[in-house]
């Protein structure tokens, strides 16, 4: 799939850092953490990473 818009942002680090740390996986991988794990922090999480 192409994409139809590209968005770009200004951010601090500590901006970034912070949205990083806050951020939960969108999509549920066994690899990474268990199912329960990942859908309580998706609950909680802010930020989603695709």
């Amino acid at each position: 799939m192409g994409q139809d818009r590209v968005l770009a942002i200004r951010i601090r680090r500590a901006g970034f850092e912070w949205a990083l740390s806050h951020s939960v996986l969108s999509g549920y991988d066994g690899r990474v953490h268990p199912f329960r794990q990942w859908k309580r922090e998706m609950r909680r999480g802010p930020v989603r990473i695709q």
